[in-house]
């Protein structure tokens, strides 16, 4: 009779999964459950870890991720990477619970499925951490979809409630889930910002945030111009302020480039890139008609005057009058440091008009005016 109900049991969780479809497997996080076919024939669970970390590893390359699970009769639980749980059946997907684990217990899932490799598989009575008497020795066993209940029931969490070894299964698992999706870590803040200029000694920052619900930080690395600078490896879990240290002054004149990459436990990246100047930032010498001038023709061509040799397409375009006042941008000094603005239209009487610059004009050496990243009063005509 017992063993009517069991085929009973498993043609019922069987036929369900004939309609399946494969997916993908993009980056989750830690402790999120992953799920295939295979044997037995309604499904198999594993548990997602982290990435193998290296200076060199790619972490969404399956050969470096890392599951836990308990396979069957001829191993005990270990752990693999995603590449052999994905090619040993029909991947289904990812899935995560609700309410989501949050850090601290996303570790605690991982911890706990680590802790019970080498456990003993067995499919009845030792599902989910029960003793099992195997060769006059009692040891301590677990089921593919045990392990992962008893890991969330350590953290606080459950899956399925009230099952037992005969209902509970993967596909059940999978149903009561949500698909699940890793998200980047966000760089919040850097120091320098976009468009700073640097010089000497200078000690990068980035202020790194993962979620409470993230797996995790782990790393950042800092590049300059493409090349590698430096990794801080410091592990945290929601929050944390990661810095380099670049001398400035072994990288010649002009705009350079910082990219920030911060990696979670998981796998998932976070990007930024920063544009920086080093040199001294041009600045506005002189305007024509002077700040705050009166009485000026409404026929008039303003010019400005540059510290430095600016960049014409790039200074030409920071420009611009308000109220609106269409001009032809003209270059007529030698030394390129000087901007006429001839209006196409004439000005209004008895109007204030004023002329802006932002910092999207450069030099030709590609440093930002005066770098601060505002718009420059450049003349105020009334």
């Amino acid at each position: 009779m017992e063993n009517n109900r069991i085929l009973l049991v498993l043609i019922f969780l069987f036929f369900p999964l004939v309609f399946l479809t494969a997916e993908s497997f993009e980056l989750c996080e830690k402790g999120d459950l992953i799920f295939r076919s295979g044997v037995p024939a309604f499904g198999h669970t594993g548990i997602y870890c982290d990435w193998y970390e290296t200076n060199y590893n790619n972490p969404s390359n399956p050969i470096n991720q890392n599951i836990v699970e308990a396979p069957g009769q001829i191993h005990s639980v270990w752990e693999v990477s995603l590449s052999y749980f994905y090619a040993s059946g029909n991947f289904w997907g990812a899935r995560v619970n609700y309410p989501q684990p949050n850090c601290s217990q996303r570790e605690q899932i991982v911890e706990f499925v680590r802790r019970k490799i080498g456990c003993r598989y067995d499919f009845k009575e030792g599902y989910k951490g029960d003793s099992v008497l195997i060769d006059s020795v009692w040891y301590e066993c677990y089921r593919c979809d045990g392990l992962a209940e008893a890991a969330y029931e350590y953290a606080g969490l459950d899956i399925v409630n009230d099952i037992n070894w005969m209902t509970l299964s993967p596909y059940l698992q999978m149903q009561a889930m949500f698909p699940a999706s890793g998200w980047e870590p966000e760089i919040l803040t850097t120091s320098p910002e976009d468009g700073d200029i640097v010089e000497g000694e200078v000690t990068i920052m980035a202020v790194v945030d993962d979620g409470i619900y993230g797996s995790g930080l782990t790393r950042a690395e800092f590049f300059i111009d493409g090349s590698l600078l430096e990794i801080d490896s410091a592990d945290a879990q929601c929050v944390h302020a990661y810095e380099a240290e670049w001398d400035a002054s072994l990288i010649s004149d002009g705009s350079h480039y910082i990219k920030i990459l911060a990696y979670d436990k998981a796998g998932n990246i976070g990007e930024k890139r920063i544009k920086v100047y080093k040199g001294d930032a041009p600045f506005v010498v002189s305007t024509v008609p002077y700040d705050g001038a009166q009485d000026v023709a409404i026929d008039t061509t303003i010019s400005i005057t540059f510290s430095a040799v600016m960049d014409q397409m790039t200074t030409s375009g920071a420009v611009s009058i308000e109220p609106p006042v269409s001009f032809t941008p003209f270059w007529w000094s030698p030394d390129g440091m000087t901007l006429d603005l001839d209006l196409n239209d004439n000005l209004d009487y008895c109007q204030e008009y004023t002329v802006t610059i932002t910092d999207d004009a450069m030099s030709e050496d590609s440093i930002q005016l005066d770098g601060d990243g505002k718009p420059d009063l450049a003349v105020r005509i009334i």
